[in-house]
């Protein structure tokens, strides 16, 4: 369940220390610094350049002015990628094209580069931005999913593919006695000791199937927690794999809650069993033609709580026939059931006594657990889609850092060949490369429709040309 408590001990968690995806921490400089880091950048590099005009001689070499551009997109995205490029293209086309100082290229392959670095600066840019968008919507991923995690109100424990501790939200730090900072980096064995409540045996086998298999693995309910101080207490637990996108496992995630109470409720139960009228829970007794033939005094206190509109019957279930049948035919004892009255749930434990052909009913109200069960459900369903989510971000981000890698290898080309039909050769190369198709050509037209240059593989010359 999620409770304001929770959700702050959640935000508790987050504040030691917990870094964002990619090791990223939180927060990102003020715009106006962004924009004077792009001024002073693109001020510097143009100081070096005209400082080493000595070594570069007549030629341009327009490409160090990528650096800036490059890191101002990459530290702010759009807006100073953007400042960068314009700021390096006019102060290039000035102090650096001949002639100096007047905005004209006396040259056709000077405007060739400097057309160059304009659209690749503002390529740059805008790609920087997009990764910057992935960035920001990974991170919101992030963010609730470390927040669902930390305010699940079950124990919730990460791995990596080792099986060492990754987290641990506040209720796993209360159950096992281990703070995060401390876990982390662990073996899961050493923090999530359990053992078998009947044998004494270790029980993380099934943990460490999940871990080898990548199969989900409810565990069983039969076991022990011992925290770090040595006190114990039962449990029930679930492992699941962590998955990329792929399908590649990357950890477990194990999700426990305190099963104490429950344990001690059924023991109740059971020490009550032979005095129904002691049992403040419902108890009723049910003949073979299904009718009630006793009731206890829970079973009344249960009725005036429910109102006047409800009755005995309703605490029978539906399939009362299929359960008589199934006692009478394979002799079984003891069955397990739920029934729902009105906003209610009671959880009922049916005995078969064939000596007297009946069936004795020991309920018990579940309400407050149902809904618990309920929302926790809802939280890992919750948790489980910010995880597809996240890995859908990082797969756009990845992707859109490929596509800026090709940029550059495009940028690359663009600046080795000042020949326009060798550069158009070198880009027919390129493309075709990383599209993978098996003819690709490029043609570069005149106004009034002439093709001076073109490049082309894959096709004949006769097809093409």
């Amino acid at each position: 369940m999620f409770d304001k408590t929770r959700v702050a001990s959640g935000w508790a968690v987050l504040q030691k220390g917990i870094m964002r995806p990619g090791g990223a921490a939180a927060g990102r400089w003020p715009v106006w610094l962004m924009y004077a880091f792009a001024v002073v950048a693109t001020a510097a590099t143009m100081i070096i350049r005209l400082g080493l005009k000595e070594t570069f001689g007549e030629h341009l070499f327009l490409i160090v002015f990528i650096i800036p551009i490059l890191l101002s997109a990459y530290a702010g995205g759009l807006g100073p990628g953007l400042a960068a490029t314009l700021m390096s293209a006019a102060t290039t086309g000035y102090f650096i094209i001949p002639p100096r100082y007047f905005f004209y290229f006396a040259d056709r392959a000077d405007g060739v580069q400097w057309l160059i670095l304009l659209v690749n600066g503002i390529f740059i840019s805008a790609l920087s931005e997009a990764l910057h968008r992935s960035r920001q919507r990974a991170e919101k991923s992030w963010l609730l999913q470390a927040v669902t995690l930390a305010s699940v109100g079950d124990g919730v424990i990460t791995t990596d593919i080792r099986g060492n501790i990754t987290f641990l939200n506040p209720e796993a730090e209360r159950l096992t006695g281990w703070r995060q900072q401390e876990a982390t980096g662990r073996p899961l064995s050493a923090i999530f000791s359990i053992i078998n409540a009947e044998t004494r045996q270790p029980g993380t086998e099934e943990v460490e199937k999940v871990l080898l298999s990548g199969e989900r693995a409810i565990l069983a309910d039969d076991l022990i927690l011992l925290n770090r101080e040595g006190g114990e207490r039962a449990i029930a637990a679930s492992a699941t794999a962590i998955k990329q996108a792929d399908g590649a496992r990357e950890g477990v995630v194990l999700v426990f809650h305190d099963n104490s109470e429950k344990k001690r409720t059924l023991r109740e139960i059971q020490r009550l069993a032979s005095f129904p009228q002691l049992n403040p829970f419902p108890v009723l007794e049910v003949d073979a033609a299904g009718a009630i033939t006793f009731y206890n005094q829970g079973a009344v206190e249960a009725l005036k709580k429910l109102g006047p509109e409800c009755s005995l019957a309703d605490f029978l279930p539906p399939d009362l026939e299929e359960i008589q049948a199934a006692a009478r035919q394979t002799g079984e004892k003891l069955f397990q059931r739920q029934v729902r009255i009105k906003e209610a749930v009671f959880s009922e434990a049916i005995f078969f006594a064939a000596p007297f052909d009946v069936l004795r009913f020991y309920t018990i109200d579940i309400t407050a657990r149902h809904q618990a069960e309920e929302a926790r459900l809802r939280a890992l369903m919750d948790l489980q889609q910010a995880n597809e989510s996240l890995q859908t971000e990082i797969w756009e981000r990845q992707a859109a850092e490929e596509t800026l890698q090709v940029a550059l290898q495009f940028l690359e080309i663009a600046h080795r060949h000042t020949e326009m039909k060798p550069l158009l050769e070198a880009f027919v190369s390129a493309v075709k490369a990383f599209t993978g198709c098996e003819a690709v050509g490029i043609r570069v037209l005149h106004a009034g429709g002439e093709i001076p240059y073109l490049a082309y593989q894959g096709f004949s010359q006769q097809f093409y040309e």
